[in-house]
């Protein structure tokens, strides 16, 4: 073999630092994301967190003495605007349970997260105080034990009549008394089967001249899964009845617990999921964006910007 040089056309994928930058980044979640952020703003002094307004100042920081630049304020934690409290209001579909952190009983996600007892344990708590007989017992507890997280009976009643032989001759129509009952325990509730039977329990619960009340129960009985296509105005021409008395039965299930159980268990209080995006649908379209929390306020650090004003 000899050497010998040869002309060829090729096709070569050429990286620049910035886009290898960019793909990183965009792989992280958000709190990976944050620590990068906090990372780079601790090591790089002309950086810094910006608050509310911070970068509409820098031609008033021109105009201030230079005596004032080692009293400038501590600026090390990101502030939650105004603006970014009404969007999370906004597309919090569930305000009463998720954003302001209550539940159906008045009590608070955090202190039910303390709480030592799981959800099986606290229901069987109450099963052995509500004076059933020893057969409702055992068939309470198969119940029970079949509860999800959620406070869901996802399995089927035949599955679970049947899980019972030989010890207990049972059939699934001899577990719904039992099952009503568990029903009505705390949370109230859980047990139900679907969203809509959860719904409905905490309805019937409710004074029957609360208002909206009659209405409520006709949506999450029949037209739970068209109220998020439909809208109020849909389903008040579904139902025949005039837009103000749907918005006040939708108001009046936005304030239940569509997820009894979830209060229940032992994750430690303040630990929960921050979400990399938020999904809502507005006008019939769904619209997709980044969740406020994800997104820091970083920028050029104000006095770094005062000293070249004054330069």
């Amino acid at each position: 073999m000899k050497p010998s040089l040869n002309i060829a056309t090729s096709q070569q994928l050429v990286l620049t630092p910035q886009v290898r930058l960019a793909i990183r980044l965009l792989q992280l979640s958000s709190l990976e994301l944050e620590a990068e952020i906090a990372e780079a703003v601790a090591s790089n002094p002309l950086l810094d967190w910006v608050e509310d307004g911070g970068g509409d100042d820098v031609d008033g920081g021109s105009k201030a003495d230079t005596a004032d630049l080692a009293d400038t304020p501590d600026r090390t934690q990101e502030p939650s605007t105004d603006a970014d409290a009404a969007v999370n209001h906004e597309l919090d579909p569930w305000p009463d349970h998720g954003s302001h952190g209550s539940t159906f009983d008045g009590t608070t996600e955090a202190d039910q997260a303390a709480a030592e007892d799981s959800l099986h344990d606290h229901l069987l708590w109450q099963l052995h105080l509500g004076h059933f007989s020893p057969r409702d017992t055992r068939i309470g507890v198969a119940l029970i034990d079949a509860i999800d997280d959620d406070g869901y009976l996802r399995e089927d009643l035949a599955a679970l009549a049947a899980s019972l032989h030989p010890d207990l001759d049972t059939t699934p129509t001899e577990l719904l008394p039992v099952l009503h009952r568990i029903q009505q325990f705390d949370p109230l509730g859980v047990g139900a089967r679907n969203a809509s039977e959860c719904l409905q329990v905490q309805l019937r619960a409710l004074s029957e001249d609360t208002p909206g009340r009659a209405l409520a129960l006709v949506i999450a009985a029949s037209q739970l899964d068209r109220l998020p296509k439909f809208g109020i105005p849909g389903i008040a021409a579904q139902l025949g009845c005039c837009p103000a008395d749907s918005q006040v039965a939708v108001t009046l299930l936005q304030s239940l617990d569509p997820h009894p159980g979830a209060r229940f268990g032992s994750v430690p209080s303040g630990n929960y999921v921050r979400p990399d995006c938020v999904i809502w649908r507005h006008l019939g379209l769904w619209q997709v964006a980044l969740a406020p929390e994800a997104r820091p306020n970083v920028g050029l650090q104000r006095d770094y910007q005062r000293l070249i004003q004054l330069t």
